[in-house]
């Protein structure tokens, strides 16, 4: 839980466990953990992002490829480019 009270600003774990007759009950800071794995999240949707974008990219050079050859079939010149998937360079 994040706990924010008297000027502090932390990210608690807490856990209550049996003991004996009576129960245990434990604080942990976790504000450092915390910390980093908001900081991997938004590098993970920076990530995703780019992907989105690239994905996009290649799909557009298919279509464009595409383009290109059918010009050349009407000018009646060799097709440039295969367009059978993303991996074909020409």
């Amino acid at each position: 839980m994040f706990y924010h009270q008297k000027g502090i600003r932390s990210w608690i774990h807490i856990s209550a466990a049996p003991w004996s007759d009576g129960v245990v009950v434990t604080f942990e800071d976790v504000s450092a953990r915390k910390r980093v794995e908001q900081e991997l999240q938004a590098k993970i949707l920076d990530i995703e992002q780019f992907n989105r974008a690239m994905i996009g990219r290649e799909e557009r050079i298919l279509e464009m490829k595409a383009e290109v050859n059918q010009l050349c079939s009407r000018l009646a010149i060799p097709k440039d480019y295969k367009v059978d998937s993303l991996s074909d360079e020409n």
